[in-house]
């Protein structure tokens, strides 16, 4: 199984999201956290079943709201680069994997 990090640039869309979701109703942004988790724990178990989009950077849906985790894999982890609404420039998800 691989290990997970974080680039803090993907930290820090979480907790914005989370925030941004807590305030419109309560406890919302918890259930996009542990939306987040879920697919994280799929993608730990076999990242290479999700599609590459640019290069080696890879793409998910998270299933209940409409944002993209991106990651790359290297040999004994996977990094998460971002946590971008579908709505955002594609060269947003881009930028990081530099």
């Amino acid at each position: 199984m691989f290990e997970i990090d974080f680039l803090p640039a993907a930290l820090d869309d979480i907790e914005q999201t989370k925030n941004w979701y807590n305030k419109k109703k309560e406890n919302l942004g918890y259930e996009f956290v542990k939306e987040i988790e879920k697919i994280i724990e799929l993608v730990i178990l076999n990242p290479y079943s999700f599609a590459k989009k640019y290069k080696e950077m890879r793409q998910v849906k998270i299933n209940r709201f409409p944002f993209f985790i991106s990651y790359i894999i290297n040999d004994i982890n996977v990094v998460v680069l971002s946590v971008l609404h579908t709505s955002c420039n594609p060269n947003e998800f881009t930028k990081r994997y530099k």
